[in-house]
């Protein structure tokens, strides 16, 4: 069961004014809901936007709170259950979210020698985005195999003509020029947020699904 949090930062994921993480959330309230549930209903109510870089069985641990005016950061660290634990800060107006306790995935540090699209789809953006990591993990690949929903076909992101970033980078300039979105990485021991599109590498939680 879930409550409603207030307290919207702005045009996706860009506050109107000041630090992302120092933005007042007037109002969350959590009963016995998992805590990656929570963060992200946090993230669609709000328009935070999530980077989760480590996924361990903390985030299937269903969780009870009740917070009045608290800043973001307080109010993930609450949801989260231990902010000593884990690492808070923000790329590209996208707050990741670290578990120190756990070592992080190699395949985000991955620098891709270019990347480029024209402005597009977020789900399309993201695509392109895996597929590109894919290719440089295997040239001669040529099958690709996922799951993905709809998607808000007025959300575009882009264009992008990069070279020389690491895959967290370049997941975070996506997800941060749209209306609202979540990654994080694909790991079966955490129990799924729908709609996401998902794929070998990561997960994409929309915010919005299914718009003209």
């Amino acid at each position: 069961m879930a409550c409603i949090a207030s307290g919207a930062v702005g045009q996706g994921c860009r506050p109107d004014s000041g630090p992302i993480l120092a933005h007042r959330i007037q109002h969350f309230v959590a009963t016995k809901e998992q805590r990656l549930s929570a963060l992200v209903r946090l993230g669609r109510e709000t328009g935070l936007c999530f980077g989760i870089e480590t996924l361990t069985d903390n985030f299937n641990e269903k969780i009870t709170l009740r917070l009045v005016d608290t800043d973001a950061h307080s109010t993930i660290s609450a949801v989260l259950g231990s902010s000593r634990e884990y690492e808070i800060s923000v790329l590209h107006n996208v707050i990741l979210i670290c578990d120190k306790r756990v070592r992080q995935p190699k395949d985000l540090a991955v620098r891709l020698p270019h990347f480029q699209i024209p402005r597009a789809t977020l789900l399309w953006a993201n695509l392109n985005l895996w597929m590109s990591v894919e290719i440089d993990f295997d040239p001669s690949r040529k099958g690709f195999a996922g799951d993905s929903p709809p998607g808000d076909s007025t959300d575009h992101v882009g264009p992008f003509d990069i070279a020389g970033q690491q895959v967290r980078d370049l997941l975070c300039l996506i997800v941060g020029d749209s209306k609202g979105a979540a990654w994080m990485i694909s790991n079966p021991i955490v129990s799924g947020v729908a709609p996401a599109s998902k794929n070998s590498l990561w997960t994409l939680v929309l915010y919005q699904n299914s718009r003209s």
